[in-house]
């Protein structure tokens, strides 16, 4: 823990989580594999019974350190592993350590690993290896990469921009279908539309949050999506009247 306090002192926040992956676990029927595993395992940890003191403390230290503390119990690769150390063929692993390896990296990347800021975009972990496999070779100076990185994260921006906005069109939809019926005057129907339109847009605004998208960046998405908005109300209205004068 030397390192940790050095940096905890000299920083006036915590460093980020702490994941110890307890690896071979043999204990699934007690304990089961993965993060609700862990979880469990660690409460179990934290009972003064279950520990000899000097565990506490360093779970203590660690907390004091970390954003949080979290154990993954991840089971053995397989028993042909067990046999053979060198093997490398991914169809030679358990299915049950790939799938957890799974869960493990997915949860890291998305949701343990906190985004960075690169020439004023957002640089979340996932894209690290896009921007490794979509970058050229072959450049001249610094500043083609900085150029090429930038030109990738704006896209990947793009694109997560453009589903966002895509899943906010069809809950607003699934909710004005829903409940259409159920308001027979334009002023309530009008109150309707208010009111799934400020939660649509809620909605949108929490997803961006989500993905990292500065509220600066989604600016003109957000505006795209209220006038689609109104759109389909107003297509909602002439539908309903159509079907009245037949």
């Amino acid at each position: 823990m030397r390192y940790v306090d050095e940096a905890v002192s000299t920083t006036d926040c915590k460093l980020q989580d702490l994941v110890i992956v307890y690896r071979d676990w043999t204990y699934a029927s007690r304990f089961e594999y993965g993060w609700k595993g862990g979880e469990t395992y660690m409460v179990y940890l934290d009972s003064s019974s279950n520990n000899d003191g000097q565990m506490q403390k360093l779970l203590d230290e660690a907390r004091n350190a970390f954003r949080a503390v979290k154990v993954f119990l991840m089971p053995k690769p397989g028993e042909a592993t067990t046999v053979d150390t060198t093997i490398t063929a991914i169809k030679d692993l358990d299915a049950t350590f790939m799938k957890q390896l799974q869960s493990l990296v997915e949860r890291v990347v998305d949701e343990l690993i906190s985004p960075r800021t690169f020439e004023n975009e957002v640089l979340q972990s996932r894209d690290v290896l896009d921007v490794m496999l979509d970058i050229d070779e072959g450049y001249s100076n610094e500043e083609e990469v900085t150029s090429d990185v930038v030109k990738i994260l704006k896209e990947k921006k793009e694109e997560r921009l453009f589903l966002i906005v895509k899943v906010a069109e069809r809950f607003y939809k699934g909710k004005l279908q829903k409940r259409w019926k159920r308001f027979s005057r334009d002023t309530s129907r009008q109150m309707l539309h208010s009111e799934l339109k400020n939660l649509t847009l809620e909605k949108f605004d929490a997803d961006c949050k989500e993905e990292f998208i500065l509220a600066r960046d989604a600016t003109t998405s957000r505006g795209k999506l209220e006038v689609t908005m109104d759109e389909m109300f107003q297509q909602s209205i002439n539908s309903h009247k159509s079907c009245v004068l037949m």
